[in-house]
């Protein structure tokens, strides 16, 4: 479907060079939710704007079904892009038009019949959930309902493939679920191949099916997300999973924290944290049993990425000093990365 071969992107200010993409290979399976995550200033949102050759490469091809789009005239090239619908961070409608004028536009800059707009404008409207919207402007809308409008307009010529350049970033929590929920449906509804760029691990976990992770305008890692967030072999990779899986430490805990065990506080406090490689063993109930140890589960999230399972819990553990430090180490050996916080 798409493939980047070598591409690379300079950009020139005042004759420095800037490496904004550097030798990035990717492929994109057709009917595919493939996600690229990286930092503010990684190169995802030029990374995204090369693939319909908004920005063009220095270097490298771009590939749709076969076809190299560098080499393309730009009529050819305008063509193409009609099967690449594109939604933005900031919804890029136009203030004079109503919901229907917004969507109808690509279609009127095709001359399509007004018979056809109409029928089309309004079949999208309703996948998107706006039937109710159509002759409202705007600036009488909500976040996630531009954004709906927004993907509307981008399905309006029928694509093959829909860009999301940070689709959810200027979302609310709940807006944000719904927005990847609409795309997900549209993705298994339309088998539209879907590419989205993003600083947020939630998104990834939500719809994605394989994902880049891009860092300085490289890609240091790339695979179906069970693979690459079950077995992180980057730091950064690690960091949006920490970020995702993040747990919080009540107050209280903080306040009577020690990092050495005394006479009254002697429960040791410790986050663990599962993979997919470890979640599906009984480890807690066989270190109690194994080392004579009880365990209280104080905070606690898990989640699926991809087909593996992943989470940290807050847990607090008394017992002998030396048989929780022998449980400790059994965990380990479990594939359970162990954090010590301290004693309470």
């Amino acid at each position: 479907m798409i493939e980047l071969k070598n591409l690379s992107k300079v950009f020139y200010k005042k004759n420095i060079e800037i490496h904004a993409l550097s030798d990035i290979n990717l492929t994109v399976a057709e009917g595919c939710v493939y996600g690229i995550i990286g930092s503010s200033g990684a190169g995802k949102s030029t990374l995204i704007r090369c693939i319909n050759l908004l920005e063009r490469p220095t270097s490298g091809e771009v590939l749709l079904n076969g076809v190299n789009l560098t080499l393309l005239t730009p009529s050819a090239l305008a063509k193409v892009r009609r099967q690449m619908g594109m939604i933005f961070q900031h919804f890029n409608l136009l203030s004079s038009r109503t919901v229907f004028g917004n969507v109808a536009f690509p279609l009127e800059l095709i001359n399509a019949p007004k018979q056809t707009i109409q029928k089309k404008v309004l079949e999208l409207l309703e996948l998107v959930g706006l039937s109710n919207k159509k002759d409202d402007y705007p600036a009488n809308l909500s976040g996630g309902q531009k954004q709906r409008v927004a993907i509307a307009r981008a399905l309006a010529s029928d694509p093959e493939v829909l860009l999301c350049d940070e689709a959810t970033s200027a979302l609310d929590p709940a807006t944000t679920r719904s927005i990847l929920e609409l795309l997900k449906d549209i993705n298994k509804r339309l088998n539209i191949t879907v590419v989205l760029i993003t600083h947020e691990m939630e998104v990834v976990k939500a719809i994605c099916d394989e994902v880049a992770v891009i860092a300085d305008g490289k890609i240091i890692e790339q695979g179906e997300v069970s693979d690459i967030f079950s077995n992180a072999k980057s730091e950064l990779t690690q960091q949006f999973i920490n970020s995702s899986m993040h747990v919080d430490i009540a107050h209280d805990y903080l306040n009577r924290l020690v990092q050495a065990s005394d006479e009254t506080k002697k429960d040791l406090l410790v986050k663990l944290h599962f993979d997919g490689a470890s979640t599906n063993e009984p480890v807690l109930s066989a270190a109690v049993k194994l080392f004579n140890i009880d365990y209280e589960i104080i905070n606690a999230k898990m989640d699926t990425l991809g087909k593996a399972q992943v989470g940290v819990m807050l847990m607090k553990f008394n017992g002998e000093v030396n048989k929780i430090s022998e449980a400790m180490d059994y965990f380990k050996d479990k594939k359970v990365e162990v954090e010590i916080i301290g004693y309470v």
